[in-house]
């Protein structure tokens, strides 16, 4: 057996590389909690220099070009880094990922079952089911990402668990247009009263969720992947459904979205389409399509 003796000066040069990894590392987790905690909107400019408290300049550009790389941050040469504008396109595109691994994440989650997973998780639900005691929907919308994270996270698949999947989820916290979204789909809806649609959605969201745990912890795996695989086809065929009958929404920034949102809002005030007249709609464009 052969020893490798390193000198002096290569052991200092590998040193350095690993303190600067390790500091690109603390500055990125700083950079997504951050955006975890709603400190950043999108479109925010992100400055370096706020940053740098948490690591050196080197290591802030590290993680920010990390992130620009995820599709996170965007940079522009003179102007710096912003947060990403996201579109109703990007939210459709993490709702595919979703789609495409949470199932199967749920199954073997079913099959792990390790306790602590099924405790955290449990946690979670408890803060969605409770949100009539507290009424804050930032709050429910945490819990309702955390308690899906949860189940990716802890289904013992490294490729589902890497940083830039975990990212790709945070940012479905992050995408302020979600709510946007829903109020306007209120209009096809036929819950008339804007409390009542909210009650009924939420209470229909926290049942789903409460079937998927319990069949997570009865180790039900065909069960388990396929209230994950409807859930999450479901917030696909909606989004899909509402970007058809939306085409020039589907691609506009969250500013634009928001004002395209509030003519509509009052072109449309008096006039409330039901969901069987909307499915109609929606049936047309879609034979319509070649």
């Amino acid at each position: 057996m052969s020893i490798v003796v390193q000198n002096k000066e290569t052991q200092d040069i590998l040193d350095g590389e690993q303190k600067r990894q390790t500091a690109s590392a603390k500055v990125l987790q700083v950079l997504l909690n951050k955006i975890q905690n709603g400190e950043y909107t999108s479109g925010q400019r992100v400055s370096i220099s706020d940053l740098e408290a948490d690591g050196n300049r080197n290591a802030v550009r590290e993680a920010m070009s990390q992130l620009v790389g995820w599709d996170i941050l965007e940079y522009t040469p003179y102007c710096g880094y912003r947060m990403r504008e996201y579109t109703l396109h990007d939210l459709l595109e993490r709702y595919e990922l979703r789609e495409a691994i949470e199932p199967l994440a749920a199954r073997r989650l079913a099959r792990l079952r390790p306790r602590h997973a099924l405790n955290e998780i449990a946690g979670h639900l408890a803060i969605m089911e409770d949100f009539f005691n507290y009424k804050d929907m930032n709050i429910f919308h945490r819990a309702d990402l955390d308690f899906h994270y949860c189940i990716v996270a802890n289904c013992g698949n490294r490729q589902f668990t890497q940083k830039q999947i975990h990212v790709n989820l945070i940012a479905l916290f992050f995408l302020d247009h979600i709510q946007p979204f829903k109020m306007e789909y209120r209009q096809y809806s036929d819950v008339a009263p804007e409390e009542d649609f909210d009650e009924l959605n939420i209470r229909s969201t926290n049942e789903m969720h409460r079937k998927i745990y319990d069949s997570i912890c009865n180790g039900s795996v065909e069960t388990a992947e396929l209230l994950c695989r409807n859930h999450a086809a479901t917030l696909v065929r909606n989004l899909e459904n509402f970007i058809l009958f939306h085409p020039e929404l589907a691609h506009a920034g969250l500013a634009d979205f928001n004002r395209a949102l509030g003519k509509k809002k009052n072109t449309n005030k008096g006039t409330r389409k039901t969901r069987s007249s909307h499915r109609e709609e929606v049936s047309k464009r879609n034979s319509s399509v070649v």
